[in-house]
């Protein structure tokens, strides 16, 4: 099986963590909140669950909210 590059964050919780802690995220509450949406996330979407994306999409709420 030949895993893509994008994918082993979601795969290995090591090096989501660390690279939530690279961008400034709570590694727990990432977690947390990967653990409650991976069994409801379409797979198609699942590079949304990456803690880039998972940051990228807070900071896009938080602004809408403001807004």
């Amino acid at each position: 099986m030949r895993v893509s590059r994008a994918s082993v964050p979601v795969l290995c919780p090591g090096f989501a963590t660390h690279g939530a802690v690279l961008l400034g995220l709570n590694p727990f509450m990432y977690l947390r909140d990967v653990i409650e949406r991976v069994s409801t996330h379409m797979a198609p979407l699942v590079l949304q669950l990456t803690p880039r994306e998972s940051k990228r999409l807070r900071q896009d709420s938080a602004a809408e909210a403001a807004a």
